[in-house]
């Protein structure tokens, strides 16, 4: 699995290509932030986020809740 950096010390605030490519979760829309495909997702305040929201994973995508 991938190291992603994370915690307090952290200084890159750029989306980490990476957490979305590798997770696949660059290619479908965001049911949470609404990001579409290609795009990050954001945070309330329209920051980028770090990392894809959880929802936008393929293993919380869909089912039951």
């Amino acid at each position: 699995m991938p190291d992603y950096a994370t915690g307090p010390g952290r200084t890159n605030r750029a989306p980490v290509v990476a957490a979305y490519a590798d997770t696949g979760a660059i290619d479908v829309l965001c049911p949470n932030c609404r990001a579409v495909p290609g795009d990050w997702c954001t945070h309330p305040d329209g920051t980028p986020r770090k990392i894809p929201c959880p929802r936008r994973l393929p293993h919380n995508s869909g089912g039951d809740e």
